[in-house]
């Protein structure tokens, strides 16, 4: 299955990076970094962020994002 979508992309990543607890993701790098390890200009990244964080899948606190629901990506 490809993924496809920034938001796919990026949560892909978020959910395969998780602290023992599942929820936590610590950021290590540059989203710049983390942008181009997924075929994202950073603009791009910076907009999925926002965008999850809006729709509540997120929390971001500095270099912290909690997962705080699931977005299934088809």
């Amino acid at each position: 299955m490809k993924v496809r979508s920034a938001q796919e992309r990026l949560m892909l990543y978020l959910d395969s990076n998780t602290e023992p607890d599942g929820r936590t993701v610590e950021l290590r790098g540059q989203l710049q970094d983390i942008a181009s390890d997924l075929g994202l200009t950073r603009e791009a990244l910076y907009r999925t962020l926002a965008s999850l964080e809006r729709a509540g899948a997120i929390e971001r606190t500095g270099t912290r994002i909690l997962l705080k629901k699931s977005v299934n990506p088809r």
